[in-house]
């Protein structure tokens, strides 16, 4: 079932706690009407971006759901936020007062880190990380310190204007500090690999989603005595990106899939909460 079909379910769940006859009784025994406002629409995205809809769910073009409920009597209300997107929150309460009390929240959040990263990689959202095997180490035209012709492991290399650009000489002889220019072979183990490695990039979109739900509750024992329960529970889960040293590609940006659970109780100790007075 996917989030927004969930999200409905439970606001038709919580709707059925609230018996028909419930606002008839508040009606005419609390003296407190109970109402409320329910939006239902549509909107429209006319051009989709991942910067701009980082944190509020509208990051892709096209249209999106509009819902959002506000509905409450004298002993309970229930409230939802944006439930048509990823930023969608729902909260319902129920209480008697002197006898019990009920709540629950649900609150999600995506974060759209990156829409235009690429990997070479395959295995992206796993723990597992692998070059393809048409991989070819990059590198760059360059010197050492008895060579004034070598070529050096660099992803830089990806890009030939680069990988072949004149150098500054690093080797102990009269060419010491002097601009070189890349030799035909240096050229060519450049432009090789870029040729090989360049195709195997592919886009990767990264971003994170927490889902939280609250829920709480509490019970008179009678005497002012009164016994509680609340309980928390956290999920995040997605693609970040995580910087990194390859020997295959020196310093690079991977993907580093999140996937953590929290959960909390919160039991305190039965007490007596009525007051001298």
């Amino acid at each position: 079932m996917t989030p927004t079909k969930y999200i409905g379910a439970l606001a038709v769940a919580l709707l059925a706690m609230v018996p028909a006859t419930t606002l008839a009784q508040e009606n005419a025994g609390s003296g407190a009407s109970a109402g409320g406002t329910i939006e239902i629409g549509a909107g429209d995205v006319t051009s989709g971006s991942f910067k701009a809809g980082e944190y509020n769910g509208l990051e892709k073009k096209g249209a999106f759901l509009v819902g959002n409920l506000d509905l409450h009597g004298a002993h309970w209300a229930i409230k939802g936020v944006d439930l048509g997107l990823e930023s969608r929150s729902l909260a319902a309460s129920i209480a008697a007062q002197g006898k019990f009390r009920l709540s629950f929240r649900f609150d999600e959040l995506l974060r759209n880190r990156s829409d235009s990263y690429q990997t070479p990689y395959d295995g992206a959202g796993t723990n597992v990380l692998t070059l393809p095997a048409a991989w070819r180490v990059p590198t760059v035209a360059g010197s050492s310190t008895t060579n004034t012709a070598v070529n050096n492991t660099s992803a830089r290399g990806l890009d030939p204007t680069i990988g072949d650009a004149p150098y500054i000489s690093t080797t102990n002889n009269p060419t010491m500090g002097s601009l070189l220019t890349p030799t035909a072979a240096q050229k060519a183990l450049v432009d090789a690999a870029a040729a090989a490695d360049d195709p195997l990039f592919h886009h990767v979109n990264l971003s994170t989603t927490r889902r939280k739900y609250d829920a709480a509750g509490g019970y008179s024992l009678g005497s002012a005595w009164d016994v509680s329960l609340d309980v928390n529970t956290e999920h995040k889960s997605g693609l970040k990106p995580m910087g990194t040293v390859s020997r295959n590609t020196g310093a690079d940006i991977i993907t580093a899939p999140v996937c953590r659970r929290s959960i909390v109780f919160h039991l305190p100790p039965i007490g007596n909460g009525a007051s001298d007075a």
